[in-house]
Order: structure tokens, then C-alpha cells, then sequence
């Protein structure tokens, strides 16, 4: 275990900045930011490069070896591999709760046609999911085996390709300005809700408009 970095068996806490990236929060803020100041392909871009960032960090920590020092020293360059890993963490988290989710909005938007938006999605998260059996599966064969430090050069070399192709893309694709915030929305129905609640509702057919034909929903 001495070429894990830091130790990270014994640096339990480091995982949970995985799982951040997943949460619901997360997922809820990332698309109230991006609705309201930024659309998703500039949220996007800037998370991918966030995401890069966090895998060049854990890679350098990975390869970067103890050196035989005094017993203080090894206790600073220890303090500061730690940081260095911890901030590769947070990154981490921060780019995949940034653009993992909002790839799905923007993706869904480059397509008019419902069935086509639903074929999109299946093949996201197929590919989505692949990719996280292969992560823990060859990622974690190749860096028990060889090293971690090829692992994670592994990921940067993903990570990398994948920002050279989502940026090539960019003049093809549809970029939605931001629309504001959602939140305001919600806000006023909650108030507009509350003013009304007292309101009588009529039951009379025309009193409600389900569209210009008449019959749509």
C-alpha cells in the first residue's frame, strides 16, 4: 500500500467527496446556476476543464514519491500531498456535479423530436454506466497491478480527449442563453398560491383554456 498516495485507506474521509457529486443538492444547484446565469455549454466547458485539473493534481500525487527527509520534513511534505489530494477531491466533485446532469439537458436540446431526445438519453447513461463498470473494474486492475500513478494518467488521458472533442464540436451545436433563474418562477406560484387560496374556483368548462386548438393539454 506504500504507493498509494497518502495512504488513501487511511484517508477515509477523501471518498465522500466522490459521492458529493451525486447528491441532490448538487444536481440542483449545478441546474439553477446554470439556468439562470451561465446555459449549459459554458457550465459545461469550465467543469470539464475543472475535472481535467482534478485528475492532473491526482496523478502528480500519485507520482510524486517520499523522499528520505527528517521526520519533520516528511510530516510537512505529508501535510502538503494531503492538501494537494483533498483539493483534487473537491475539484473533482465540483466538475462532475457541474456537467455530468447538464450533458443531459444540453444534449436532450439538441434534438426537436421527443424520440429522439429518448434515444439520446438511453445512450447517455449507457454510456455512463459502462464507463463507471470499467473505472472500477480495469482502472482499479491497472492500478493495483502496475501503478496508480498509470491509472490516473489513464484518466487524465480521458479526461483530456474529451474536452478536445466537446470544444471542437462547438460551433455546431445549440446553445440556449440563460433564461434566468427557476427559482423565481417557483416563488411566485408559491406567493400567487398563497393570495389565492381563498379564491372560489369555477367548475365551468370554458372558465379554463387548455390551448389554441381547444383540446390540447
Amino acid at each position: 500500500m506504500d504507493h498509494l498516495p497518502l495512504h488513501l485507506s487511511e484517508q477515509s474521509g477523501a471518498g465522500a467527496g466522490f459521492g458529493g457529486s451525486n447528491s441532490q443538492p448538487h444536481r440542483v444547484l449545478s441546474g439553477g446556476v446554470q439556468h439562470a446565469f451561465f446555459g449549459c455549454y459554458p457550465l459545461i466547458v469550465s467543469s470539464s476543464i475543472i475535472s481535467l485539473l482534478a485528475v492532473v493534481l491526482l496523478t502528480l500525487t500519485a507520482a510524486v514519491r517520499p523522499v528520505a527527509a527528517a521526520t519533520a520534513m516528511r510530516i510537512r511534505l505529508r501535510r502538503l500531498r494531503g492538501a494537494f489530494l483533498f483539493t483534487a477531491v473537491a475539484l473533482l466533485a465540483f466538475g462532475a456535479g457541474g456537467s455530468r446532469f447538464n450533458f443531459l439537458a444540453m444534449g436532450g436540446g439538441q434534438f426537436d423530436k421527443v424520440r429522439d431526445q429518448g434515444i439520446f438519453f438511453n445512450w447517455y447513461f449507457i454510456v455512463l454506466y459502462v464507463s463507471a463498470v470499467v473505472g472500477s473494474t480495469v482502472l482499479v486492475f491497472v492500478e493495483d497491478s502496475v501503478s496508480w500513478t498509470l491509472g490516473y494518467a489513464l484518466c487524465t488521458a480521458a479526461n483530456a480527449v474529451g474536452l478536445v472533442v466537446l470544444l471542437l464540436g462547438t460551433k455546431y451545436y445549440r446553445r440556449p442563453a440563460a433564461q434566468g433563474s427557476p427559482f423565481t418562477g417557483m416563488a411566485r406560484v408559491v406567493v400567487a398560491a398563497f393570495k389565492k387560496w381563498n379564491v372560489k374556483v369555477s367548475q365551468q368548462n370554458p372558465s379554463y383554456y387548455y390551448g389554441s386548438g381547444g383540446d390540447d393539454y
